[in-house]
């Protein structure tokens, strides 16, 4: 039962030094350091998924470029929500200001015609 016990931990070793060196040499590095925190997480996934050992570079790989573009989407979506919320309000400041201005044209043409 020892012994199985270090295998296990010379595979999740193995599995984090290789995503350590995918993330180190990727250039998005700085945004995939966070990665290294669900290292644990990513392994259980990634034993779970029945992947061979040689085959993890790759798997963390795809699962590296799948991040990304899940966190540039997201971020796409969030800046479009606000930027349509600043349209609104853009657009809401714009209709109370002719309001405003029709409202003044009006007491002028009140004003004027006394």
């Amino acid at each position: 039962m020892r012994r199985l016990h270090g295998r296990k931990d010379a595979d999740h070793e193995f599995f984090v030094m290789t995503l350590v060196s995918q993330i180190m040499t990727h250039k998005k590095q700085r945004q995939l350091i966070e990665m290294q925190a669900d290292a644990d997480k990513l392994f259980l996934k990634c034993k779970n998924s029945g992947q061979p050992f040689f085959k993890w570079h790759d798997w963390i790989g795809n699962h590296i470029e799948t991040s990304l573009t899940q966190l540039a989407e997201f971020k796409k979506n969030r800046l479009a929500k606000i930027f349509s919320r600043g349209q609104t309000k853009l657009l809401q400041n714009v209709e109370e200001k002719k309001l405003k201005g029709s409202v003044l044209l009006t007491n002028d043409a009140a004003n004027n015609k006394k």
